[in-house]
């Protein structure tokens, strides 16, 4: 046996799953390691290699097989760690459904959770014992516990499984989408769609067995999962792993593993670079080398030009150079990657809006080979409001799986330079469906263009094709439309937290509301922790409410004034609402995306609430006034009653007689009868000339 990994230019060679590729790996490479996992400072790493990556998962996989799992959902709910990697190859080694779900975080809502063990019903839990007790209360009532097995008590063994009975077309896992959009789905993912995408990231990354990973990304995501731990084990490199948690603690440890290592792939979202921009500094600088740093993916959530730019300026110093960045787009639906461009090419961009875009040029400035003329009324200038963008290339439609875009409403194909929606024609890496949603299946996964007999993938991605460069401009549920114009809220939301220091970046939303029969837009935006110190100030209530009857209402309104401005400036539009929040409370994905549709929810839930009880308030005023109008009535009524019956003006002197006669008590004690009239009581006539007693 060789301890080093075995050098193939086409992994699928192997076989046809990803387990015939485990299986030859641990093998051929027995000793040679697999997966690092950092676990703190000053601590040693935890190690697997191919080996005993394979007698640990084969260990997992019996358990489930003795309890008759096989085709049913199993949730693995683990913390950031080695020991769910070994739980997800032991579900798909005992044919069992594997469903990776994070465990809700503390005094977090249990909504997601509740939401996908509700829509896969699972039949067993595979998780560590130091969860036991949080799983237990989570899932008591919704799963035996005797199916609860925990992993880290299972012994390592050599089990004989018969590869041959790996078929391509059993489903191997659901992955439960983010929920940006709307409540999170099962994707139907099939062992035959692991191993294409695979295969396809493998040639687009130019990966190899001699390749070094580095990756922070969370497992329960298709980023983490496919392309930082499936995608090392298919293409039989090392990858070092460690957690979203420590990345945010500390983004340095994400540079410095890939200085450590001379790691030359590792990649995140937009925000992730950003955060290291913010939070190393010069002198941590001084000891990276990021050099071997050749291919940066960079995707899940739209890609600002800006940040590629800065962060290529900001650790040239380290090595880094700009044409390491491989902007993609990829979706749980599709496995993960779509489109990809060529490795060591800077990034294509262009410039404009979704109604007309500049000549495609290069991230260096110059004109990209064969681009095309100016489409529509924007100029080739530099932009002229900051409403206009910079769109940045996801790579080309002719390399990863191919793409169109249509226009939903007639299914027509669009040319260059269109908006419309991106679809994805049938591939091997398109997944089965939606779990248990046959309906939602077959919208989205078997749509058809006028014409043609061809199936595609509705992305619900909004997008433009130049010159077979795929951009996506956003989401079709978020767009935002307002007297009959489309608006996208992430250029919304960037105005907004550039127009005052107090707003935190990448923490708000903007979405429309319904105010009697037009749309309105309104912001939700998070301040930074310094400003929430004052603004929330010995504030108990809770809600986007919070602050709105805070002390420091001159810089809430302060604040709104400059949102408001910067809105109306750059876009035409008035802002109905700015609901201002808390540091860290905005709604978000597991993978950091905004929930718009959430923050929407929440907005009209607490909109309907305060109406509510202002509605209550109203009704208990105006049932109190009536109680009081009557109370009123009745008294003046008795007295009316009493003056007639025994106050003869004939025989006794009115300027002599005394409220004695009626009730001995002084006059002065009925001042409840001008509060409750707001008529002085002299006013009544009958009285107004009877003295009142000292």
């Amino acid at each position: 046996m060789t301890t080093s990994p075995i050098f193939l230019s086409n992994p699928t060679d192997i076989g046809s799953t990803i387990l015939d590729i485990l299986e030859y790996r641990a093998t051929h490479s027995s000793n040679a390691i697999a997966y690092e996992f950092y676990v703190g400072e000053n601590k040693p790493y935890d190690r697997l290699t191919y080996a005993q990556l394979r007698e640990k998962s084969q260990a997992i996989a019996s358990q489930l097989i003795d309890r008759n799992l096989e085709g049913e959902r199993v949730l693995l709910i683990y913390p950031a760690g080695l020991e769910f990697i070994t739980a997800f190859l032991g579900c798909l080694y005992a044919g069992a459904i594997a469903v990776p779900i994070y465990p809700p975080r503390r005094n977090q809502k249990l909504s997601r959770l509740e939401t996908i063990v509700d829509d896969c019903t699972p039949k067993a839990v595979l998780t560590v014992s130091e969860l036991e007790a949080k799983v237990s209360t989570y899932l008591s009532e919704k799963i035996k516990l005797e199916n609860c097995l925990f992993t880290d008590k299972i012994e390592s063994k050599n089990i004989d499984f018969e590869t041959s009975k790996f078929n391509p077309d059993k489903i191997a896992f659901l992955q439960y989408t983010s929920g940006s959009t709307g409540n999170p789905k099962g994707v139907i993912i099939t062992h035959q769609n692991i191993t294409s995408n695979s295969n396809l990231i493998y040639k687009l990354f130019g990966h190899s067995a001699n390749s070094q990973g580095v990756s922070w990304l969370p497992f329960y995501h298709d980023m983490g999962l496919i392309g930082g731990v499936i995608q090392p084990l298919f293409g039989g490199f090392s990858v070092s792993l460690f957690s979203p948690t420590d990345f945010l603690r500390k983004p340095l440890l994400w540079l410095e593993t890939i200085s450590r290592l001379q790691a030359n792939t590792s990649g995140a979202p937009n925000f992730a670079y950003e955060l290291c921009m913010e939070k190393i500094s010069s002198e941590d600088k001084q000891k990276l080398d990021l050099s071997s740093w050749d291919l940066a993916f960079i995707g899940a959530e739209p890609i600002q030009v800006k940040t590629l730019d800065k962060f290529a300026e900001a650790f040239a110093e380290c090595g880094f150079k700009k044409s390491a960045f491989y902007p993609c787009y990829g979706m749980a639906e599709a496995t993960l990657i779509v489109s990809g461009g060529v490795k060591g090419e800077v990034f294509l961009k262009a410039e404009g809006s979704p109604k007309g875009l500049a000549p495609l040029r290069s991230a260096s400035g110059q004109r990209a080979e064969g681009a095309g003329e100016q489409v529509g009324t924007f100029h080739e200038t530099s932009l002229q409001n900051e409403s206009d963008r910079v769109f940045v290339s996801s790579g080309k439609t002719d390399l990863g799986q191919k793409a169109i875009v249509v226009n939903s409403d007639d299914n027509e194909v669009l040319g260059d330079r269109e908006v419309g929606e991106i679809w994805i024609e049938e591939n091997d890496s398109i997944a089965a469906g939606y779990w248990n949603n046959q309906e939602l299946t077959k919208e989205k996964f078997q749509a058809r263009i006028s014409n043609s007999n061809k199936v595609y993938l509705r992305t619900g991605d909004l997008g433009f094709i130049s010159n077979k460069e795929l951009f996506v401009t956003g989401r079709i549920k978020d767009v935002i439309i307002i007297r009959g114009q489309n608006y996208y809220p992430q250029d919304i939301e960037r105005v907004v937290e550039r127009s005052h220091p107090a707003l935190r970046a990448n923490a708000g939303a903007a979405f429309s509301v319904e105010i009697e029969g037009k749309e309105q837009l309104v912001i939700v935006q998070e301040v930074e922790r310094s400003f929430a110190r004052k603004l929330f100030r010995n504030q108990k209530a809770e809600g986007v409410r919070a602050i709105r009857e805070s002390p420091l209402q001159e810089l809430k309104e302060e604040i709104e004034s400059a949102i408001n401005s910067a809105v109306s400036q750059e876009f035409g539009l008035n802002v109905y609402d700015v609901q201002l929040i808390k540091t860290g409370s905005i709604s978000k994905t597991s993978s950091g995306k905004i929930q718009r549709y959430l923050c929407k929810e929440n907005y009209l839930a607490e909109e309907q609430r305060s109406k509510g009880v202002g509605e209550q308030r109203e009704q208990r005023e105006q049932r109190e006034q009536r109680e009081q109008r009557k109370k009123v009535s009745s008294i003046i009524s008795w007295l009316r009653n009493y003056a007639e019956e025994n106050i003869n003006s004939q025989l006794i002197d009115e300027r002599r007689c005394s409220m004695s006669h009626l009730t001995n008590v002084p006059l002065s004690h009925y001042s409840f009868m001008s509060h409750l009239t707001n008529v002085p009581l002299s006013h009544y006539r009958y009285m107004s000339h009877c003295p009142t007693t000292a």
